[in-house]
């Protein structure tokens, strides 16, 4: 069954159900602005509802550069990044794929010239700085918005699955 998305306006304490778009099938992530103003991405699409979820449209939907995202992070209206798995039906090991946009997600642009062959998480602080974890003991920090990565030594080749930063120091 498809999975569902609520929204709470009162701290948690009552929770709305928002229908999700028509051809939206798995809502992996959400990233909210305020009450109005969602995005959301399945496998193949990101969403975005201007009104608080009772409408949506899709800002993108592109498999020759990706078959799933699986991040999205708004930090204002205008700017915003999106991750996904490379297009594995032209290549199995292609690299992810960091999608940008700085005019709300009308236009959503590659960005990453890194080849990541498996990711596990995300964290982004803001437009410009965020890292990814994967397999291998890979940890990667970027504060260019996702054009540039540099590897960081994580002490393990063991798969990483989480990364979560407060600040550009602690996480």
């Amino acid at each position: 069954s498809p999975s569902a998305l609520f929204k709470s306006v009162d701290g948690g304490n009552n929770w709305i159900n928002i229908e999700l778009p028509e051809n939206c099938w798995d809502a992996i992530d959400v990233s909210m602005i305020d009450p109005s103003n969602i995005w959301i991405c399945d496998s193949k699409h990101i969403f975005t509802s201007n009104d608080g979820g009772q409408n949506w449209e899709i800002q993108f939907y592109d498999t020759s550069k990706t078959t799933f995202i699986n991040y999205i992070e708004m930090f204002d209206l205008n700017n915003g990044i999106a991750m996904g798995d490379y297009n594995y039906a032209d290549d199995p090991k292609g690299p992810a794929i960091f999608l940008k946009t700085t005019d709300g997600g009308v236009s959503w642009t590659s960005v990453s010239s890194s080849t990541f062959s498996s990711l596990e998480s995300v964290c982004f602080l803001d437009a410009s700085t965020g890292w990814v974890v994967g397999s291998v003991g890979t940890i990667s920090n970027t504060t260019d918005g996702g054009s540039n990565w540099t590897t960081q030594n994580s002490g393990t080749s063991n798969t990483l699955n989480s990364v979560y930063f407060v600040d550009t120091n602690n996480g």
